[in-house]
């Protein structure tokens, strides 16, 4: 028998079986060595992570309630050993693992076992099919990344204090870079105001600061304290069709309708470009808090989004799939070149139950490409994430679908 089998039998002249158990529980090697890559993603409360950064808890089954609960880690060991991918049929998974790692299987005997040394062509493992979260509305800041402030009472104190310590207001002007006059405004608490540098100069604090005048004279444009619907899909449009820069933020679309949707936000200006509509937003302050709380987020799904209730991520989906995504042969899919960020998205969207299939070509092979030279070129990888059946189709749908006029149309058809 196997470690995770056991046979009870009445022994006399002959034996009789009582009952045969079978353990779903994954059996222990005193020496280790059923490991996952150290580099592969787990959830901890509906948020992949790698294996390696993972701290306190991580996402298991429960037998007893038959749910998906986040369990606290209790140790973790690493060994160096030869590691093997799987990769699943529909949908496709890519999974690294040692030869001896414990995979449950479904067959004729319900839920089985089987080590990945011993795992063979048609078997069909066991995946989750949603994955549960429990997360809150996450704030942002949005006093460090304002251009210009007022002072409240304390800061007036501590401004005064300064400009005593230096004699005259003349001399406390020179050190602070502005004018006698400016500062005196400043002082006063009429129309004058400063960029971040006066902060670090006269060592006051953003808590002593507003962007509220006294006086309605100046107006500001004021960027968001919570990460909301809106604001995440904003952000998820921006990583898949827009640019940043120090001054501005640009987005590129075919579909005039789809960047009218998104101007709406932030206000921006639409001109027509080649063969191209181009939307730009010139709102320093925004550009600041874009590159302040979400850093790298072209590059990964932003931490902030990925903590956030499903229907902000849902929000942050939507504006990814309005970028880069499309609906063809009954398929809908999302393309880019960033593995990283296709690999997050593709376990994101389990915790709206949708399923999905993540592939990779080298798109120089592709018949819409007609520059000869660029053929020529070392390998450029793209990754596309496929909904094909029903279920899931149907749940984006419902959960995501597309601003998109074009898309959204195909997938009401649908």
């Amino acid at each position: 028998m196997d470690a995770n089998e056991c046979t009870i039998a009445k022994v006399g002249k002959d034996f009789e079986i009582l009952f045969h158990k079978l353990s779903y529980v994954p059996r222990k090697q005193d020496a280790g060595g059923q490991c996952l890559y150290y580099n592969s993603y787990v959830f901890n409360n509906g948020i992949p992570q790698r294996l390696s950064k993972t701290k306190d808890l991580i996402t298991t089954f429960n037998y007893k309630t038959n749910k998906m609960e986040d369990n606290v880690i209790l140790s973790r060991f690493e060994k160096e050993q030869k590691i093997f991918e799987i990769t699943t049929e529909r949908p496709i998974y890519k999974i690294k693992a040692t030869p001896d790692h414990t995979f449950f299987l479904s067959d004729d005997k319900g839920i089985s076992e089987k080590t990945l040394s011993d795992l063979k062509l048609g078997d069909f493992l066991i995946i989750p099919t949603c994955i549960p979260s429990k997360n809150k509305l996450q704030c942002l800041q949005t006093l460090p990344y304002y251009q210009r402030y007022f002072l409240k009472e304390r800061g007036l104190v501590k401004l005064k204090k300064f400009i005593a310590g230096q004699k005259t207001q003349k001399i406390a002007s020179k050190l602070l870079g502005v004018h006698p006059i400016t500062l005196g405004r400043i002082k006063n608490r009429k129309n004058g105001f400063f960029d971040i540098s006066f902060l670090k100069l006269a060592d006051i604090d953003y808590k002593d600061c507003t962007t509220t005048s006294r006086t309605t004279k100046i107006s500001y444009k004021i960027i968001p304290n919570v990460l909301s619907q809106k604001y995440a899909e904003f952000l998820g449009y921006l990583t898949g069709d827009g640019s940043i820069d120090k001054s501005s933020l640009k987005f590129y679309d075919r579909d005039k309708e789809t960047l009218i949707t998104y101007q709406k936000l932030f206000g921006g200006n639409i001109k027509f470009r080649k063969s191209c509509y181009e939307m730009k937003i010139g709102n320093t302050s925004l550009i600041n808090q874009i590159k302040g709380e979400f850093p790298n987020f072209k590059k990964y799904v932003p931490e902030k989004v990925m903590n956030s209730p499903n229907n902000v991520l849902a929000g942050y989906l939507r504006g990814l799939f309005d970028a880069e995504g499309y609906i063809s042969h009954k398929t809908i899919a999302l393309s880019m070149n960033n593995k990283q960020l296709m690999e997050e998205v593709q376990l994101l969207l389990l915790r709206f139950g949708i399923l999905s299939s993540i592939s990779e070509y080298d798109c120089r092979a592709s018949r819409w490409n007609k520059n000869v030279k660029f053929r020529f070129e070392p390998k450029t990888h793209r990754f596309t994430i496929s909904l094909i059946d029903t279920q899931s189709i149907s749940l984006f749908k419902k959960y995501i679908g597309f601003n998109a006029p074009k898309e959204s149309s195909i997938l009401y058809i649908f």
